[in-house]
């Protein structure tokens, strides 16, 4: 499974996540077609559920588990959304562009709204919360920390696909033809290229840009020396998707098979079958859940990717924010008008409700009101008492301090590890990848050291993907 922890190390940790092991069965997937996959990966703690009303209102936050009352509520009333572009969990800030082409953000603590920019075509967030946006005469800007800075030279064309890099680096694929990805710095434009012409799709980190023609993908590298490489597929991809970590690329075809390809050797793993045609796919933030959406039909066809087999098929609508999965257990959906939970075990039972739901926007976060976050803290607390036990060396004639690192990925490919690592530190977290003590294990890519659990958690929620914190590591210096 993709950049994953030990599942024999963390068992105990992961009952706190809700974490179920075993046969998942759901309305038109057969158990003996389906195989007992392995424990869930553990996750980065708890998350909130964020209600932004489309036609305008207070936004709410839910716990994603059961969709009771709200756990939280704004002052301010936001205007009618055209889109929501991302949520700072470290700023508190959510940003969202209103049907006027405003740019605004919900403050979270204050629970106020704040106004930034006018005129605003297109806007997309990138994993540090930096917001980039295309406004009036393709002029892009960059706000960090709600301060703009506006890029010298604007695009010559309407993009067609965008998105941004932890540093300043803007990428646009552009829709005149030929097709062209361009690449932008505050001052000048750093790269212009033709590409093939076809549906295009992003890294997490931005650093990658994966494009389909009809004989294959070409990836294309977004920083210097921007080089360039292409996989041959059987037929035209009919859509794609990485996986979190980037370390593989998911794509779908006209004859119901997803390849899984590797990102670095560009060799195919597996092929996963499906009942039939897939028009849009998505992972999970955790990387474990593959979501499909039917040429046909209002249903939702979800993949284990621990064992590439289809796990079950559930009458869902399909959109930009949901289906998703909250955590590693909690799949949330439109169904019948209204937003339902549904636990990822047993018989997919549902755990949650909210009426009329379907017409709002949605978002999962890892932020959560400071009334949770007293018990989100104690929960981690007793998980990580029980990790360490697991986790510490062992030395009876030693005085150690502790010392608190981030597991950030788990891998059987050291190259891609220390690729990882290195991405992390240009980015500034320090990163480093311990190496496999046995065969049965991983390249673990670990962040820190940190002196206090609250300083390693903070640099978590930067991070903005799965995480969790171990306390001395075996770290062979």
């Amino acid at each position: 499974m993709d950049d994953q922890p030990r599942p024999n190390i963390l068992a105990t940790v992961r009952r706190w996540s809700l974490l179920i092991a075993g046969l998942w069965v759901v309305a038109g997937c057969p158990a003996a077609e389906v195989e007992t996959p392995p424990d869930l990966p553990a996750v980065g703690g708890q998350a909130s559920l964020i209600r932004v009303p489309e036609g305008g209102g207070v936004v709410e936050a839910f716990n994603p588990d059961s969709l009771g009352d709200p756990i939280w509520s704004s002052r301010a009333v936001a205007p009618s959304i055209r889109e929501v572009v991302g949520i700072n969990a470290e700023a508190h800030l959510l940003w969202a562009v209103d049907t006027a082409g405003n740019l605004f953000a919900v403050d979270l603590e204050s629970r106020g709204l704040r106004q930034f920019a006018t005129g605003v075509e297109s806007a997309s967030m990138v994993p540090n919360g930096s917001v980039f946006v295309l406004g009036a005469l393709n002029r892009v800007a960059r706000y960090q920390g709600g301060v703009p800075i506006q890029y010298k030279t604007p695009l010559p064309h309407a993009p067609v696909f965008q998105t941004g890099t932890l540093s300043d680096r803007y990428i646009a694929v552009l829709g005149a033809k030929p097709r062209r990805i361009v690449v932008l710095s505050p001052e000048r434009q750093l790269h212009s290229a033709v590409i093939v012409d076809g549906p295009a799709v992003a890294t997490y980190w931005g650093e990658l840009v994966a494009v389909a023609a009809s004989d294959g993908v070409t990836l294309y590298q977004t920083d210097a020396p921007y080089s360039t490489r292409s996989v041959p597929t059987k037929q035209r991809p009919v859509a794609m998707v990485f996986s979190p970590s980037a370390h593989r690329i998911y794509v779908a075809y006209g004859d119901r098979t997803i390849d899984v390809i590797e990102r670095y050797s560009l060799e195919r793993l597996a092929s996963i079958k499906l009942p039939g045609e897939a028009a849009e796919i998505r992972t999970d933030g955790s990387g474990r859940w593959l979501l499909a959406r039917p040429r046909t039909g209002d249903s939702v066809w979800v993949v284990d990717l621990a064992t590439t087999r289809l796990a079950g098929t559930i009458e869902a609508g399909w959109s930009d924010d949901l289906p998703t999965v909250a955590g590693a257990a909690t799949l949330l959906a439109r169904r019948n008008g209204d937003v339902v939970a549904l636990a990822l075990g047993g018989t997919s039972r549902e755990t949650g409700r909210i009426p009329g739901g379907a017409t709002d926007r949605w978002i999962v976060t890892t932020w959560l009101p400071k009334d949770r976050q007293t018990l989100a803290a104690a929960v981690a607390e007793s998980a990580l008492v029980t990790q360490d036990s697991l986790l510490v060396v062992s030395d009876s004639d030693a005085t150690v301090t502790d010392r608190l690192y981030l597991q950030v990925s788990s891998s059987q490919s050291a190259e891609w590890s220390r690729d990882f690592a290195k991405q992390l530190s240009s980015a500034g977290f320090p990163a480093k990848v311990i190496d496999p003590a046995t065969t049965d294990e991983g390249f673990r890519v670990i962040v820190g050291p940190f002196g206090t659990r609250e300083a390693a958690e903070e640099t978590g929620r930067k991070l903005g993907r799965p995480y969790f914190v171990l306390t001395n590591p075996p770290i062979r210096e």
